[in-house]
């Protein structure tokens, strides 16, 4: 069941629109603000924006501007009253997947629902398709994060067990959220360094790209179980003349703990990845997959 968040000041007409969306879970809200907080402290496969609610006269196209500059991955759908065509072109603009009037909301609503489900479900299975230059070219983003290193403080030239944490923090944290690609050998800046340190850590008896594979793998199979690590796909690939990794995340369909004395839950809040107190957790878990 996928879970969709409707935005519109005329919350009881949109109830009413959505009663043949029986097959979603729909949460509601009456302004763009709290379409904000809702999208920041829980996951949603699509967010159903109307054009003309607070804050201001067109608070639907503050909304959609709020969610890129945050980079809130969901895609949106815009419902749009009479005499809002230049708005709606504007929605479109901002990053708006598709449009219905409110008018035809009830006979066309569904079809654009699951088509903008279906793209974006696309787009998170193809997301190792996407080139090397597409995911270092820019700063960091809810969906794409770098590490300098897997398990080599630079700054004291020694091997780190936090810094290896780090890598499993932001692999359970996208596995939790909406997935996402993590480059290992890239500053947070987006400069490529490569693995060196990393791989002279094995020594020079063994096959360095190989070595760094399988204990990343294992590291990742130790600390969220088997099942869901085999998930996330590793790869080495090359940058700028030098190896940098690669692990593609998709979003899981049950929460996944990291095996600590507390079994730690992490998912991603903006542009970083937190750590959730058991109440959060059971909150988070209860609305991010209802009924699992």
């Amino acid at each position: 069941m996928s879970r969709l968040l409707w935005a519109d000041d005329q919350i009881d007409v949109a109830r009413t629109l959505s009663i043949e969306l029986r097959s979603h879970s729909v949460d509601f809200v009456g302004s763009g603000e709290e379409a904000i907080e809702a999208l920041t402290a829980r996951f949603f496969d699509l967010v159903l924006v109307d054009l003309s609610m607070p804050p201001g006269e067109w608070g639907g196209l503050w909304l959609l501007e709020e969610m890129k500059k945050r980079d809130i991955f969901a895609p949106a759908v815009v419902i749009s009253g009479e005499g809002t065509q230049s708005e709606t072109i504007k929605a479109l603009r901002l990053g708006a997947i598709d449009y219905v009037t409110k008018e035809n909301a009830e006979r066309e609503l569904q079809d654009r629902i699951q088509n903008a489900i279906t793209r974006r479900a696309g787009v998170l299975e193809n997301i190792g398709r996407r080139t090397r230059v597409d995911l270092t070219a820019g700063a960091e983003t809810r969906t794409v994060e770098f590490k300098e290193s897997a398990r080599w403080d630079t700054r004291r030239d020694t091997r780190d067990a936090k810094i290896e944490h780090e890598v499993v923090k932001t692999v359970a944290g996208f596995f939790n959220s909406a997935g996402g690609t993590l480059l290992i050998g890239v500053t947070d800046t987006g400069q490529v360094v490569g693995l060196g340190p990393d791989f002279g850590i094995f020594g020079k008896k063994r096959d360095p790209a190989d070595a760094f594979t399988n204990w990343l793998t294992t590291l990742l199979a130790q600390s969220v179980g088997a099942a869901d690590s085999a998930l996330a796909r590793i790869r080495l690939e090359e940058a700028d003349g030098l190896q940098v990794c690669r692990v593609d995340v998709p979003t899981s369909a049950h929460p996944v703990f990291v095996a600590t004395d507390d079994d730690a839950f992490f998912v991603l809040y903006d542009n970083s990845t937190r750590a959730l107190n058991p109440r959060q957790t059971t909150d988070y878990v209860r609305q991010r997959w209802p009924g699992g």
